[in-house]
């Protein structure tokens, strides 16, 4: 551990539940002896138990949370007043407020980050930066940012990125470290700010688990999983039911799991139709907690990792899914994005890439896995990697080295 920092406070303009990143490093300093507080806001009723219940099974981690959701009278109190505040923000577009338009809570963080005095405050997500490093300001204390993606290449209004702009230019070069979750966005942050930029891939805690042979099955259907935070219909989804309509073998089935509503679940489900595929193929999972995901992503085959990079950030960004399915002992079918090329190309990752947006490519792909020595050994191949290689046990020395070298 690090002599003069001892006190060290995440924060994020969201949940955790929603932030594995930062719950990953928040443990991680934690069981190295350093003392973690934690700042975030809850603004969606089905993350709230998700939040408190990482909290519980982490409890030498402190914390302040802010209730947004509007559930009870107060939440609502401060959900309209803060909410009223960003909208006047917004109207007015200077940049001294770029604060509040990047996080409508940004007082209340800042009270609270000031208030735990730590030694070093870390930012996750570019909301949260401005909090991070006007409190260490104000406690002459440090401030580090973890780019989670290249926000100024997502898909923001013009206000919203000539804020996002301004607060990245004004705090991220007196930064003491950033870190980035895919090599790319860190080689932008580095081209921007002239300054290393180190790379902490989404990888995850190793789980002691044996892949299940599908030898031993007697249910011989090939499940297809896809996962997110939102089952969205321009997530690629699409293409892959058409793929599935152009093979047309009754083996496969495709599972997604999110947070969806009715309008999304009839597209998906008139786009089943049009590829006369049967509705009994394809399943919809609500939400779990992020903590069951592995678990319950053994259950399937192959993990499906369909970016669009509809916008430039998901050309460069890796997510969670990809490393999710090689840690769960999945096959992987990835689309063709910078990213996850250049993850394929260092890495032996026992998957197909498929040309983006193309059905007929991701078929081809699928038709693979029906090998069944073929899908059973990129099984097991993914497992091993991700046991050995493409896991937080390793990927974290990064992270800690980093702290304890400041």
């Amino acid at each position: 551990m690090h002599q003069n920092i001892k006190r060290i406070c995440l924060i994020t303009p969201g949940h955790i539940a929603s932030n594995p990143r930062l719950v990953k490093e928040a443990t991680a300093l934690d069981k190295a002896g350093y003392k973690v507080h934690i700042i975030f806001t809850q603004y969606m009723n089905y993350l709230i138990n998700d939040d408190f219940d990482i909290l519980k099974s982490n409890p030498n981690i402190s914390f302040d949370y802010l209730d947004w959701t509007g559930s009870c009278i107060k939440s609502k109190v401060i959900k309209l007043l803060f909410g009223l505040i960003h909208k006047a923000s917004l109207i007015l577009n200077l940049n001294w407020l770029s604060n509040l338009i990047l996080n409508r809570n940004y007082f209340w963080q800042l009270k609270s980050a000031k208030a735990y005095k730590a030694d070093l405050y870390i930012a996750h997500n570019v909301g949260a930066l401005s909090v991070a490093a006007n409190a260490a300001e104000k406690t002459l204390s440090k401030y580090a940012f973890d780019a989670e993606d290249f926000h100024r290449e997502e898909n923001l209004s013009s206000k919203v990125l000539k804020s996002l702009i301004h607060v990245e230019d004004l705090y991220l070069p007196k930064a003491i470290y950033i870190t980035a979750s895919s090599p790319l966005i860190a080689q932008e942050y580095q081209r921007i700010y002239l300054r290393q930029v180190i790379p902490i891939m989404n990888v995850f805690p190793k789980i002691e688990h044996v892949v299940k042979k599908r030898i031993e099955n007697q249910d011989k259907s090939i499940k297809l999983f896809w996962f997110s935070q939102k089952i969205g219909v321009d997530r690629g989804l699409i293409e892959v039911i058409e793929a599935l309509g152009i093979i047309k073998n009754d083996l496969f089935e495709l599972h997604l799991l999110g947070l969806y509503n009715k309008f999304t679940k009839e597209t998906i489900l008139s786009h089943v139709t049009k590829a006369s595929l049967n509705h009994n193929k394809i399943y919809f999972y609500k939400p779990i907690p992020p903590d069951l995901i592995f678990d319950f992503a053994q259950q399937f085959d192959i993990g499906m990792a369909t970016e669009i990079a509809d916008v430039y950030n998901r050309e460069i960004c890796l997510t969670n899914k990809i490393f999710t399915y090689i840690q769960s002992g999945l096959a992987v079918i990835a689309s063709n994005t910078v990213a996850q090329l250049n993850l394929f190309n260092d890495y032996p990752i026992d998957g197909i890439l498929y040309q983006k947006r193309n059905s007929n490519s991701i078929a081809i792909a699928l038709s693979t896995f029906l090998d069944e020595n073929k899908l059973e050994n990129s099984k097991q191949n993914n497992y091993i990697l991700g046991q050995t290689t493409l896991n937080w046990d390793i990927e974290k020395q990064k992270f800690l080295f980093i702290i304890n070298n400041l």
